[in-house]
């Protein structure tokens, strides 16, 4: 398997602390908010999703989230997740492994597939995510062992599942290079993140990172894989997705306060997106996501 190189694991790893020296972190996250935070580290992470909703990113995909979102990533796939302000209890069971977690066994050589796989990003469809993420959670109290074979037997599961059950994520591969990310698309990302439900242009994010919009547009599509004006519709595409499933409010209402300018715009952007229309995406979804239903004028903050 191609990997990037594993001699630095921890240079690039965020908001990771262990006291001991182990091959698997297993991590419980439960705060207001979970914070924008567009990151990547040489670790393999799994990331479940016990209480909240909003929007991910994981390379160049941007999707809504809700409870029992479980993600795969692997080495330095460029990531974060964004909580909405109305959702105030947020829990995730975050595992980050090194590859040397995996035991060299013969019969290792079945999670290769995944492992490479993981390169673009995994979802997990969420009637075989939640027990997998169940038994992660459990495992966090156990010892650092105990925690290591509930990680061998989780990525056994997921190599194990049919085919439908494994969405990738990001078009683009993860980088082979562990080089930081550029700080200047960090904050350009997070504007957006902060600034799409309304109107915004190339000019004004480009000026807020101090480069010329050329600049700006080269850099980006670079980094991020697409450009500025998709991310920028991908990012309200998972707002409006978001509450659609979360809120009663009514599909115009939602487009707007989405940041889309008109009904015909939005219709045409989501279904490009979706291949549905809105009112069949929030028939679909409803269901499995049960976060409170507050009014679509409550913006959404970011993790």
């Amino acid at each position: 398997m191609k990997r990037p190189d594993p001699t630095n694991h921890d240079a690039l790893v965020e908001g990771i602390i262990s006291p001991e020296v182990v091959s698997a972190i297993f991590s419980r996250r439960d705060e207001h908010r979970f914070a924008f935070a567009w990151h990547r580290h040489t670790h393999y992470e799994l990331t479940f999703i016990e209480a909240s909703a909003g929007t991910r990113l994981v390379g160049d995909d941007v999707s809504p989230y809700g409870p029992g979102d479980l993600v795969l990533l692997g080495p330095m796939v460029p990531h974060t997740w964004a909580s909405a302000t109305h959702v105030s209890s947020n829990r995730a069971t975050v595992v980050h492994f090194h590859e040397d977690a995996i035991p060299a066994w013969p019969e290792s050589a079945s999670l290769e597939p995944l492992l490479d796989a993981a390169g673009h990003g995994i979802h997990i469809r969420a009637d075989y995510a939640n027990p997998i993420g169940e038994t992660l959670r459990s495992a966090c109290d156990r010892d650092p062992l105990q925690r290591i074979t509930t990680l061998v037997y989780a990525l056994a599961q997921l190599a194990g599942m049919p085919p439908n059950a494994l969405r990738p994520l990001s078009a683009r591969p993860a980088s082979q290079t562990t080089a930081p990310l550029d700080p200047r698309v960090e904050r350009a990302l997070a504007w957006i993140d902060q600034h799409h439900r309304s109107h915004i242009a190339q000019a004004d994010v480009a000026q807020a990172v101090d480069l010329t919009p050329p600049q700006f547009s080269r850099l980006f599509r670079a980094t991020v894989g697409r450009t500025f004006t998709t991310h920028v519709q991908a990012t309200r595409i998972a707002t409006a997705a978001q509450l659609l499933a979360t809120t009663d409010n009514t599909v115009t209402d939602i487009a707007f306060a989405s940041g889309f300018g008109t009904m015909p715009g939005f219709n045409r952007v989501f279904r490009q997106h979706k291949n549905c229309t809105p009112t069949q995406y929030r028939h679909a979804r409803r269901g499995p996501i049960d976060t409170p239903r507050k009014p679509a004028s409550e913006q959404q903050e970011s993790f």
